[in-house]
């Protein structure tokens, strides 16, 4: 048994309450944290919460319970995982870059370089590939293969183009893979 039957009720009630909150608020945190970056404010509200519940724990075990190796155990072990939970979400936060912003680089850099290649085209052949043409006209002479955006579909090239009549177009269809709409990248 963890607890002898000598520790009052309050102090037990106590030390329940505090481990109950030291475990709870990391676990919101790590939930809220899935959820991405519109609830951050909350998530670090929870980890707080979490962080100071550990830490009264921590010192209501040493101040009240040094007779009671159980108790002292399982709040050293909590701390430490806490520690690690802890370690783990700011290394995630400080390496990790969101993922829509790597995105949206990976299409700007897609982008420039087929930019590159229709200029090189345009230089040897004095005018840019035609729609029907597309940009398959590319390879093998400019680039090795036809790139594909972030979500793995087909950059869409028109000449002369809807956005710019008097050059091409160029673009990716964004994350609802669908031509002319709100979230195209233009990779500018």
């Amino acid at each position: 048994m963890l607890l002898p039957y000598s520790v009052s009720d309050t102090r037990r009630s106590t030390f329940w309450a505090l481990l109950m909150v030291a475990v709870l608020a990391p676990a919101v945190f790590a939930v809220i944290g899935l959820l991405g970056p519109t609830a951050r404010w909350l998530a670090l509200v929870c980890l707080c919460v979490g962080v100071t519940a550990t830490t009264l724990l921590c010192v209501w075990c040493a101040v009240y319970v040094r007779g009671e190796p159980g108790l002292v155990r399982i709040a050293l072990i909590w701390g430490a995982v806490l520690f690690l939970l802890l370690t783990v979400a700011i290394s995630w936060a400080a390496i990790a870059p969101p993922i829509r912003e790597t995105k949206q680089m990976r299409v700007q850099a897609d982008i420039q370089s087929i930019r590159a290649m229709l200029r090189y085209y345009n230089g040897a052949n004095g005018h840019y590939p035609s729609t029907d043409q597309g940009l398959e006209v590319l390879v093998p002479g400019f680039m090795e293969e036809l790139p594909r955006d972030a979500w793995r579909t087909p950059y869409v090239y028109r000449y002369p183009g809807k956005r710019y009549p008097n050059a091409y177009d160029l673009f990716s269809v964004g994350p609802d893979r669908r031509a002319d709409t709100a979230d195209d990248e233009w990779g500018k």
